[in-house]
């Protein structure tokens, strides 16, 4: 998850967002406070065969730190990992 964020941040700062200093300290003392079986809606999502919000979020990450040269291996590598199962679920037969 630290990783994920890094290359978050670093997309961030090469698109000129402001993040104040401790913002990863601050995220993950708030993921830290939550109960032990908690979920994203984009995790309970995909676990549902839904279409979710891959694309929008970590899909988004990606591509943006294409364009811009910044390395995102994790989130590339987790966008590819889930994006059949995205597509599964968005597809015609999956919405019907």
């Amino acid at each position: 998850m630290r990783q994920i964020a890094d290359e978050i941040v670093a997309v961030a700062k090469a698109k000129g967002v402001h993040l104040s200093g401790d913002i990863m300290d601050k995220q993950f003392q708030m993921i830290e406070s939550q109960p032990y079986n908690t979920t994203s809606s984009l995790q309970r999502d995909m676990m549902e065969g839904r279409p979710s919000e891959l694309e929008a979020q970590t899909g988004t990450i990606v591509k943006m730190g294409l364009e811009l040269g910044i390395p995102t291996p994790i989130n590339a590598f987790i966008y590819t990992c889930l994006l059949p199962q995205e597509n599964k679920a968005r597809s015609p037969m999956s919405l019907s």
